[in-house]
């Protein structure tokens, strides 16, 4: 929270940065990524400039490392988290931000590309409805995303009109409306969406850093399938 970070801060003092300076290298680790026109040799010569920069230095085992933990939500329960910005000099904010998140497994495949279908499927009638039709707020789209291991479906909308909850109302009625349009999609439809999925997991990256960014949450979760996308590709659902 920001107010507790400045309040943290106020309490510093420069004797707390040299304490802190003289451990934060005692322990560690490292992890690299490498991306561009470099051969084998060239970064394992850059890795060991750097570690000789740090020495003296222990790597961190990997059982002290520190583990993502998510919260396990309840079956079939609502859990609201609140944050309300407090007023500065007599400013009043009138914007206000609603996420609706729906847990979908951690199955790594199955859960990944059903989080894709659907909003392959939903993307569209959630802005034409939520943003065009209803003027709920000046963002409105949906997505999905991993935290941890778990997919998430979401929906996000970004408002200076309506409050959160009148916007959490009107989106939980859309997505029942549309669960029952979904549950009678014709098989031809959803072949559809399966083949847009696999053309989105098909294309190549666009950009370096679009690049970086998918090794990267490999390395990032221990994981190091870099062929992952590849391989989901050859899912048949």
């Amino acid at each position: 929270e920001t107010q507790e970070a400045i309040r943290f801060l106020e309490g510093l003092t420069f004797e707390h940065l040299k304490v802190y300076t003289k451990n934060w290298l005692n322990k560690g680790y490292l992890q690299w990524l490498f991306i561009g026109n470099l051969t084998k040799d060239n970064c394992l010569d850059i890795f060991n400039k750097v570690n000789e920069l740090i020495i003296p230095w222990k790597p961190l085992p990997k059982s002290e490392m520190s583990e993502r933990r998510i919260i396990q939500l309840p079956h079939d329960e609502q859990t609201v988290y609140e944050y309300f910005i407090k007023n500065v000099e007599n400013y009043e904010e009138s914007n206000c931000a609603y996420g609706e998140f729906y847990e979908c497994g951690t199955d790594p495949v199955r859960n990944h590309i059903l989080c894709m279908i659907l909003n392959t499927y939903l993307q569209t009638p959630i802005y034409d409805q939520l943003r065009t039709a209803e003027q709920l707020g000046y963002i409105v789209f949906s997505s999905y995303l991993e935290i941890s291991g778990m997919y998430y479906f979401y929906i996000v909308v970004q408002s200076n009109v309506k409050s959160p909850q009148y916007i959490g109302i009107r989106c939980q009625d859309f997505l029942k409306q549309m669960q029952t349009k979904v549950q009678e999609i014709s098989d031809e439809d959803f072949n559809q969406l399966v083949s847009s999925v696999n053309s989105d997991l098909t294309q190549k990256d666009l950009s370096v850093d679009t690049l970086k960014q998918r090794y990267w949450r490999q390395i990032d979760y221990f994981r190091y399938v870099f062929d992952r996308r590849e391989n989901l590709s050859l899912i048949h659902i």
